[in-house]
């Protein structure tokens, strides 16, 4: 069984203050899912308080509010496939004010 490592960094709305929750996923149930399909999963199965943005109309690209970094890099969770990565570091993009984990509130 091979797996991968994932961190993502959450932030407290309260304080600003970050952590990083750490979480190995077995690389079977990976095989074609997005950033955006692999926080649902995370949320639904391991922490249920994580924030990240989600909406009905996801897996598009279209609106871009699901931006974020996974490994420095700017990207759609929408759109990147977690297959391309050997391991996951997720944190929010510097686009704006985090408002909570993942979620960030868009300059204008």
């Amino acid at each position: 069984m091979t797996t991968m490592n994932i961190s993502i960094k959450r932030t407290s709305p309260v304080n600003g203050a970050s952590k990083m929750l750490k979480v190995v996923i077995d690389d079977s149930i990976l095989s074609d899912m997005t950033v955006q399909n692999l926080l649902e999963y995370i949320t639904c199965n391991v922490d249920p308080s994580l924030a990240y943005y989600c909406h009905s109309v996801c897996e598009h690209g279209v609106c871009k509010r699901c931006i974020l970094k996974v490994n420095s890099k700017t990207v759609l969770a929408c759109t990147t496939r977690v297959s391309s990565y050997s391991h996951l570091n997720i944190e929010p993009a510097d686009v704006g004010d985090v408002v909570r984990d993942l979620v960030v509130c868009f300059k204008k």
